[in-house]
């Protein structure tokens, strides 16, 4: 067997909003593609899927990163004989005999009697719709929120648009879509999309997506599914996956191992993923989420630092340093656009896990070699700004950095403000390492001491590092399991 034999899509995903295996879902995608496919079986929240949910909603393009931060730029693909209710949609299909690749989906849907099959490409996709009911018109169903829609019918393309809202800034992000059926169709309006009705038993869809305008999403369409069969998407696709999982071997016989491992791998070769697109020169331009506007450069998306600094760069620093140097350039962009670095971004800057641990995933690579030259001074600029500045505004650069560079910690006054400290020791750490490495010995010896507050909240007495209040007085109790401390 070869790696991606062993990966399981399904690996974690038996969640709920109450009880956590690890909130994953089965993606369907090329390797940290722009778009993310899967199936919906439990409708349209953030727990939207079920391995032993045996409903079908429809085939769902998504970008979702984490339950807890929800999902956007999302839309449901669905087909029916144009008999069924029009919303809400749902059959129950064949779990048993259904696949769900990384490369590609197939399933049988079991009241309207159709087969759907979908291989990703990394800004759309290919899909085949067969029905076993011979006769009459079919229907393929699109639904999202805030859709628009319009049908040309000289070229027989539909275009959709669909847009969510920065809730820091206010400002659109609008999702073009075009689709490109092989069979004559007519538009239908129905409720919460728009459907298109043919004639026949089997139709193939071309689909791509753009955050820029309908002419990119056009030009997306041309450059990968242009003249391709849907196997010859999926071929494209899984060679892809087998090139990225082969690039560790696991030597251990044993098969459970490996398929844990290779399902794991297939996760980190997913977020974080692109957010930028190739303009007609092919030059990488990206929309600025925090104008709506069109920006050049690249721009990487769904990552969270706390979590993923300690685990997905480190090993990324070992299997792709080009990647690496294009997603930290990525991420100065967003800088760039902002004025601030990202702490949680999807595809918006988020106020969510503390500290500004960007720093360390910056710092690691300039400190290795990964970025050099004007992007790592840049760069180093960028996180000198997160230790330098308050922002005064609440999820963006550090939290309360005029008082914590005043008291050397945070008090608990401050939320997380134990978690809050620790992280701001590591990161002046990390920016003192930069700066070390690019020659800057000042800021350096500078940074190395800030590094060390957090000796100013370690109760040598008790054991533990404790919460102090603003006059430098731990908290009179201590009770080590308790989430108050």
């Amino acid at each position: 067997m070869r790696p991606y034999d062993y990966v399981n899509t399904k690996m974690g995903s038996f969640n709920s909003g109450r009880y956590s295996n690890g909130n994953c879902y089965p993606v369907c995608a090329v390797p940290r593609g722009m778009n993310f496919f899967t199936l919906q079986s439990r409708g349209g929240g953030s727990w939207f899927y079920s391995p032993y949910e045996p409903s079908f909603e429809g085939l769902r393009l998504t970008h979702q990163p984490s339950p807890w931060l929800s999902d956007y730029g999302n839309i449901l693909i669905l087909a029916d004989r144009g008999e069924a209710p029009q919303s809400p949609y749902w059959s129950s299909y064949d779990i048993k005999n259904s696949v769900l690749e990384p490369s590609y989906i197939s399933l049988f849907v079991q009241r309207d009697r159709y087969t759907a099959e979908l291989a990703p490409s990394c800004y759309g996709a290919a899909l085949r719709f067969r029905f076993y009911s011979e006769g009459g018109e079919k229907r393929i169903v699109f639904n999202c929120k805030n859709m628009k829609y319009s049908f040309d019918r000289e070229v027989g393309r539909l275009k959709i648009s669909t847009f969510d809202l920065n809730p820091s800034t206010k400002a659109e992000l609008v999702e073009y879509i075009i689709v490109e059926p092989d069979l004559p169709c007519e538009p239908e309006e129905v409720k919460g999309g728009v459907a298109l009705r043919f004639k026949g038993d089997e139709i193939n869809l071309k689909l791509a997506t753009s955050y820029i305008s309908y002419g990119q999403a056009a030009l997306n369409l041309k450059r990968e599914l242009e003249g391709k069969t849907l196997d010859e998407v999926k071929a494209e696709c899984k060679e892809a996956w087998e090139e990225k999982l082969s690039q560790i071997t696991v030597l251990d016989e044993d098969e459970e191992k490996k398929r844990t491992f290779y399902s794991c791998l297939y996760r980190f070769n997913l977020w974080p993923n692109r957010f930028y697109e190739l303009d007609a020169d092919g030059s990488p331009i990206h929309v600025n989420t925090h104008t709506g506007g069109v920006a050049k450069g690249y721009l990487y998306t769904n990552n969270g630092f706390w979590d993923t600094f300690r685990t997905v760069y480190p090993l990324l620093s070992l299997l792709d340093r080009k990647l690496y140097a294009e997603i930290a350039e990525g991420f100065y962009n967003y800088y760039v656009d902002t004025g601030w670095l990202p702490k949680w971004v999807c595809p918006y800057n988020f106020n969510c896990m503390p500290g500004m641990l960007v720093e360390a995933t910056m710092s690691d690579a300039i400190v290795k070699g990964i970025v050099t030259g004007e992007l790592a001074e840049n760069i180093f600029r960028a996180m000198l700004k997160d230790g330098e500045c308050d922002s005064g505004i609440n999820g963006v650069g550090r939290k309360s950095l005029t008082l914590y560079r005043k008291l050397g910690y945070l008090p608990y006054t401050e939320l997380e403000s134990v978690n809050e400290t620790l992280d701001n020791s590591f990161g002046d750490f990390a920016i003192a390492k930069a700066a070390e490495k690019l020659g800057y010995s000042d800021i350096a010896d500078r940074y190395f001491n800030y590094s060390k507050n957090y000796r100013n909240l370690f109760d040598a007495e008790a054991g533990f590092i404790r919460a102090k209040d603003e006059n430098g007085r731990f908290r009179e109790s201590l009770r080590p399991l308790s989430l108050e401390q």
